[in-house]
């Protein structure tokens, strides 16, 4: 019976008929391995064979053939079988444990229960219900879970900042006059509040000159507006904020300058803006505070 179950999986299923009962019931290693009937054995049997199919399989028992008997009419197996399947590096070994009943009936022995485990072999009777050891591997899952939810996070938020660099890159390549630049600071805007970025008030293309103003072309997200204004960045009355961002700016190709303005401040920045040529962005008057973030 062992032999055409488990050990020789070229052994014609067949055979097995000789040896279990019609009735057989039983539990195998797997949760939904359930049999009640012979024909629910031959199932099992041919799904073990299907699985390692064209995979190098090998099973023996380490123990030996020694019944024990209850009465005259039924005898009892604990078997323990190590399974090695694959080969080399790809090698899989797993230990089995097997107990199995036959019944004395019609002249002839037959399976009539069995059931078939797999122990883990990093417990130990210490642990009986394997209480700690349980406890340890939710926490190891949880670990890898979070790492693994991490790291898939990361993944999906660069292909969405790398998707928006592209939707940009796509507008830009298409530029054929200045005022086109207007467009390209609209889809900047769309796309930055897609990836998460609130409260965008404007985004803007200083292209700057010797003559000591920049061409500023700006999409207003609150206004749903563009805007192109030429602005003075070194004449008199020029606020010191704006003379330090165009030194910043024009000082080398990768500069960065970030300026904030709360209170106060931000009453004065909109008082000084509204005696320009810029638009005058009542927004501001309720706003907690401006933030500006220029790249060279």
């Amino acid at each position: 019976m062992m032999d055409v179950s488990i050990l020789n999986m070229k052994a014609p299923i067949r055979w097995i008929n000789q040896y279990v009962s019609e009735s057989v019931t039983g539990f195998g290693t797997a949760a939904d391995e359930k049999v009640r009937s012979l024909k629910d054995y031959h199932k099992l049997i041919q799904d073990a064979r299907n699985q390692s199919k064209g995979v190098p399989y090998k099973a023996v028992i380490k123990t030996a053939y020694r019944p024990k008997m209850q009465g005259a009419y039924q005898a009892v197996f604990n078997d323990e079988i190590l399974v090695s399947i694959g080969t080399k590096k790809n090698a899989h070994h797993i230990t089995l444990w097997m107990s199995t009943v036959f019944q004395w009936d019609d002249h002839k022995w037959q399976l009539i229960l069995f059931h078939g485990s797999m122990p883990n072999l990093n417990t130990s009777s210490e642990d009986t219900f394997h209480i700690e050891e349980a406890t340890k591997k939710v926490v190891e899952l949880e670990q890898k879970v979070a790492e693994k939810t991490a790291e898939i996070q990361e993944r999906n938020k660069a292909l969405e900042i790398e998707t928006a660099l592209e939707k940009v890159r796509a507008v830009a390549m298409g530029m054929k006059q200045a005022d086109d630049m207007l467009l390209i600071c609209k889809i900047i805007s769309e796309q930055l509040t897609k990836l998460g970025v609130q409260e965008i008030r404007n985004v803007q293309t200083a292209i700057f000159n010797d003559r000591g103003t920049y061409m500023n072309y700006e999409y207003y997200a609150k206004h749903n507006k563009t805007i192109v204004t030429e602005v003075d960045y070194k004449g008199k009355g020029v606020h010191a904020k704006q003379k330090k961002f165009a030194q910043i700016m024009m000082h080398t190709r990768k500069a960065i300058y970030t300026e904030q303005f709360k209170g106060a401040q931000l009453k004065k920045w909109y008082a000084y803006q509204k005696g320009t040529n810029q638009l005058t962005d009542k927004f501001l008057l309720k706003a907690h505070s401006l933030n500006y973030y220029w790249f060279s």
